[in-house]
């Protein structure tokens, strides 16, 4: 079979008609102009065109005329190891982008082929319904001439589905590939932290029923997803769940709610996980509950966590005794950071001389982290501090 012409080019050569009669003019002046062939299959799938496809599935064919160039497009069909290679990729771009009419194509276009369970996790992660039960269909539907491709279900398909908030593609999965091996450790966890009521309840009456060694519903991951109503229903429920890491994921959410009713209910562990995950977050009005409430131990973690994020207003609130450690210290890692506004209020707070004039380190953390601004104010504050000196 023939590479056809470029519409552009057929387009060009028509008021030449006794040079567009030359079928292979036009040919190769397309074959030269053509720059599919430069395409990995994969890459056209996620654009989403079938023509395109057809036009590299075209300039694959091993009859076809050599091109002007070298390109991968010459291997699709004459190795079978890039051929298998390519149709799994092929599938899961089609599966990225949504689009049915390319999952058909590539379906259609290969054969003998195995497409393992990252296409379907992938198919479920996007939601692609669809593409799912044209998937099912496909499989089990007999093929005419050819070796059918196999297509396999399970792995990490219905965590990923959860995982993104396709609990009804997660339901169909399991209800109609029952044979499937799936890893179902992780699907509490994520129906969970999206906090969808209905679907745990579902695999407590349903998946869990199957196997009973699932792990229970946690109150680490209800908290974690900033759910209130599901871990107060994990507590009253008494599931058993983990809790070790609830406060911590309450902070880090800036619940503050939530980390009151935790605290009221003895659920402590992890305070200062929980302080160190407010100030990452930059909930100060959680961080000022839990300290006023006390217990919270190596308080100056907190601070590490406040200057890493560049969280002023908790930086300042934390300068107060026995939980600011020594400013020049603070100073360098504020810089280290590139938190120029830190470094400016600390050298108002604590003075510009609390280094030594040409201390190196101030500069040079800065410079180390690509800081242009950073090197020119700390430099010229080197040479202020300097000057200072000489003339005292």
């Amino acid at each position: 079979m023939s590479v056809t012409s470029l519409t552009a080019v057929t387009l060009v050569l028509k008021p030449f008609p006794a040079v567009a009669a030359l079928d292979h003019v036009g040919t190769s002046i397309s074959s030269y102009l053509d720059g599919s062939v430069m395409i990995p299959l994969d890459e056209a799938c996620s654009i989403g065109s079938t023509r395109l496809l057809d036009r590299i599935w075209m300039n694959s064919d091993p009859d076809a005329e050599e091109g002007t160039s070298w390109s991968l497009c010459r291997y699709l069909r004459t190795d079978i190891h890039y051929h298998r290679f390519q149709f799994s990729k092929a599938l899961r771009a089609g599966m990225g982008c949504g689009d049915l009419d390319v999952v058909q194509w590539v379906l259609e276009h290969f054969s003998g082929c195995t497409a393992d369970e990252e296409v379907v996790e992938e198919a479920a992660r996007c939601g692609r319904m669809e593409i799912l039960q044209y998937l099912l269909e496909y499989g089990r539907c007999e093929r005419e001439g050819g070796e059918k491709n196999v297509i396999f279900w399970g792995g990490d398909d219905m965590v990923n589905a959860i995982k993104e908030g396709h609990g009804d593609v997660a339901r169909w999965l399991y209800d109609n590939t029952p044979d499937a091996r799936r890893n179902l450790n992780n699907v509490m966890k994520f129906a969970v932290r999206q906090g969808d009521r209905s679907l745990i309840q579902w695999l407590l009456d349903v998946v869990y029923q199957a196997d009973t060694l699932l792990p229970p519903p946690s109150m680490n991951d209800a908290a974690a997803g900033g759910h209130m109503e599901v871990l107060q229903w994990i507590y009253e429920q008494g599931y058993g769940g983990r809790s070790d890491h609830a406060l911590q994921g309450a902070a880090t959410n800036g619940r503050l709610g939530m980390v009151k009713w935790l605290v009221d209910n003895g659920i402590t562990k992890g305070a200062r996980e929980a302080v160190q995950g407010a100030c990452d977050g930059g909930h100060l009005n959680v961080v000022q509950w839990l300290f006023k409430r006390g217990g919270v131990q190596y308080p100056h973690f907190a601070m590490d966590s406040a200057i890493h994020r560049g969280h002023l207003d908790i930086v300042k609130y934390l300068c107060i005794p026995g939980i600011a450690y020594e400013p020049s210290r603070m100073m360098i890692e504020a810089a280290s950071y590139g938190h120029l506004h830190l470094v400016k209020w600390l050298l108002q707070k604590y003075d510009a001389g609390l280094f030594p004039a040409g201390d190196p380190s101030r500069s040079g953390r800065s410079n180390q982290r690509g800081r242009k601004k950073w090197g020119s104010y700390m430099h010229k504050l080197g040479s202020d501090v300097g000057s200072h000196d000489g003339s005292s």
